[in-house]
């Protein structure tokens, strides 16, 4: 006599899940599905932001936005950090929430993240100023000399920089490193290590 055989309780739930699932794909239209497709691929194709496909609030992402803020204002760099984190992966290519990552990174002083999350930020928006200029700055503290001396040329010929108060820092930051860099007889060199960006 042959005895069946019995699933384990996770095996009947397993079955129960699938069973469930089939169920859900039955009913659902196939408009609905070519809908769902659609949106899909344009999330592959970078057309709309995983946000967008998930169809998260803006007003929400806003207000998470606004929080990381604060958290970056009173130095909670850990909590910034986690929250413009979470809102860069929801939506990739938001320069703000890059720069701003990239910014809670710095302060925190985890230069290689920050550098990295600054370069995403340029590649997103080549005349973002803060990103370029804190990326200099960045350069100059991993001991660089002619890559942020590079960086703050190209900033410095972005007209948008004569409104902003970013201008000051500029300069004296390209002053204080082209100094420095004299100072030391290092030579000048055209940098070419963010070329690809700099030409955009």
């Amino acid at each position: 006599m042959s005895q069946g055989v019995r699933l384990s309780k996770e095996a009947e739930e397993n079955n129960a899940w699938l069973d469930r699932f089939i169920a859900l794909l039955k009913s659902i239209s196939e408009e609905d599905a070519k809908k769902v497709a659609g949106q899909f691929e344009s999330y592959l194709e970078g057309k709309i932001s995983l946000a967008q496909l998930e169809s998260i609030d803006p007003k929400l992402l806003n207000q998470l936005a606004q929080t990381g803020y604060l958290y970056l204002k009173s130095g909670k760099y850990g909590e910034a950090e986690k929250i413009f984190g979470v809102l860069s992966f929801l939506d990739s290519k938001n320069v703000l929430y890059q720069t701003a990552l990239a910014s809670a990174y710095h302060k925190a002083a985890k230069l290689d993240d920050a550098l990295a999350a600054y370069t995403i930020a340029l590649e997103i928006d080549p005349k973002e100023t803060s990103a370029r200029i804190n990326r200099a700055e960045i350069l100059y503290q991993l001991g660089y000399f002619n890559e942020p001396i590079a960086e703050l040329d190209f900033a410095l010929k972005n007209p948008k920089l004569e409104r902003s108060s970013w201008l000051s820092r500029a300069r004296a930051l390209k002053k204080n490193i082209t100094e420095e860099r004299d100072r030391l007889k290092i030579p000048k060199q055209e940098s070419r290590l963010f070329e690809k960006i700099n030409r955009e």
